[in-house]
């Protein structure tokens, strides 16, 4: 008996790190477009929820002022949030605040 474990070929190792490689690549693009789904599904909650807040403030007489402010207050955080996503911080800083001063 050999204890030795057997020594692969340069070429074997080129072929081992090829399909490697490939099998990288698939799942890189399979990941991708997972990521692409989800941000997609994201967004029609996002929209599909302030859909019905605006529907439930239109009809604010039908419900306590509690629950109209939670439903006020989650507009704001979503409105905030989608808000950083397209206006970064730093892109505000550029334009020497006076985006939030135009408010």
């Amino acid at each position: 008996m050999n204890n030795q474990p057997n020594k692969l070929t340069y070429e074997e190792l080129q072929g081992i790190a090829g399909g490697l490689k490939q099998q990288n690549d698939h799942l890189q693009k399979e990941l991708n477009a997972l990521r692409q789904y989800v941000s997609e599904q994201q967004t029609q909650s996002i929209f599909a929820y302030l859909n019905e807040a605006n529907k439930i403030l239109e009809r604010a007489e039908l419900f306590d002022t509690e629950f109209i402010g939670i439903v006020l207050d989650d507009i704001k955080r979503i409105m905030t949030a989608l808000r950083q996503i397209i206006v970064p911080d730093n892109k505000e800083e550029q334009d020497g605040g006076e985006s939030s001063s135009a408010n």
